[in-house]
């Protein structure tokens, strides 16, 4: 026999409402009840049944208009809704299959075309919940493991740049709020959705991913870089860019490896075109380069190198503001400055210095 589950049964008739109660009742489901579709509408909300057995004519808000309204709630959707018919009532069937139902009931009511009809629905219904959650399971192991990965191979960047301690953490804290705070003002609406904050957020530790192409007397040398070693060092934007795009895979999603190239590649562009590699200037730069720009130069102010000690938050945003003058999109420094309060209570109490756990930031 299979699992029961929670009905709700809709009618105006008590004595229909008696008959489907003790008949579903023996199979051991768990009844629930209403009289009239508003009353119908507010218990599946609250309650969330498995299915819904649901007379056609009733007085108000007929059963057709109740199972739209119904299925105008995402949680309720999938919902199996069986129409409770009588003969008269045929013209209405193919109406109520368009409106969402998945099966019809003739009255006058036999128990063994209700047992049959509602064991058939329900098994389809339970059946498809549970591979609903066995492909979420699936699709958040697949997701955790894109993170480590991403987390790895940014760490590996990082480890040959023994000064960024928690950067790579902070970065994608601040560059996730900058942009909710764009979508949230309506800057560049059209282009900041929750997939692509995410994709912010899962790629950004990914912006220095070419450092592992520049040679170690390069990238670990404490003095000041030659000119001739400080192109060779710019390279790795592009580096970083290439890696990225070669990672691609044809025809999936790689929205976050899109969005990581464009950060690898852009991170180092300024606002004014005098950035770096291609010197792109205003929204020649892509949105994601332009965000990562800000963070990162933040994120360097604040924090504590081998050749200085870390900037106040104050400090930091006067020279971002005064001595850059420039180099960051407005719209980003405008976002900025209604947060700035957030950006300097993680600045402060997520060091480099300090013990703390990334779950403590999520």
């Amino acid at each position: 026999m299979m699992e029961p589950g929670k009905i709700l049964l809709v009618d105006d008739n008590p004595q229909n409402l008696g008959v489907l109660t003790g008949i579903l009742k023996a199979e051991k489901h768990t009844i629930l009840v209403a009289t009239d579709g508003k009353r119908a509408i507010e218990v599946a909300n609250k309650a969330q049944p498995d299915m819904i057995l649901l007379d056609i004519m009733m007085p108000g808000m007929d059963g057709i208009e109740v199972c739209n309204k119904i299925k105008e709630f995402p949680k309720l959707r999938d919902v199996p809704i069986i129409f409770i018919t009588a003969l008269s009532d045929s013209d209405n069937i193919s109406t109520a299959f368009a409106s969402g139902g998945v099966d019809y009931i003739v009255k006058p009511i036999r128990a063994e075309e209700v047992i049959a009809r509602v064991r058939a629905h329900m098994q389809l219904y339970k059946m498809r919940r549970n591979l609903e959650l066995q492909v979420e399971v699936k699709s958040q192991e697949i997701m955790d493991t894109k993170t480590i990965a991403l987390k790895a191979v940014a760490n590996l960047a990082e480890t040959r740049d023994p000064e960024t301690g928690a950067h790579l953490q902070r970065v994608q804290l601040y560059i996730r709020q900058l942009a909710r705070e764009l979508q949230n003002s309506g800057f560049y609406g059209n282009q900041i959705t929750e997939n692509y904050i995410q994709d912010l957020y899962d790629s950004s530790p990914l912006h220095d991913i070419g450092k592992v192409g520049i040679p170690d007397k390069i990238l670990l040398k404490p003095a000041r870089l030659t000119e001739k070693e400080f192109e060779i060092m710019k390279t790795h934007s592009q580096i970083g860019y290439y890696s990225l795009r070669r990672a691609k895979i044809p025809g999936r999603d790689n929205s976050f490896l899109d969005v990581g190239a464009d950060i690898a590649h852009a991170h180092h562009e300024k606002w004014n075109g005098t950035g770096y590699p291609k010197g792109l200037k205003g929204e020649e730069i892509p949105l994601a380069g332009r965000l990562m720009a800000f963070v990162d130069v933040y994120d360097a102010l604040t924090s504590q190198r081998v050749y200085k000690k870390a900037y106040t938050h104050e400090r930091s945003r006067d020279i971002m503001f005064d001595s850059m003058d420039g180099s960051f999109d407005p719209q980003i420094i405008k976002t900025f400055l209604n947060i700035e309060d957030w950006f300097k209570d993680i600045s402060e109490k997520y060091r480099d210095d300090e013990d703390w756990e990334l779950s403590s930031l999520i």
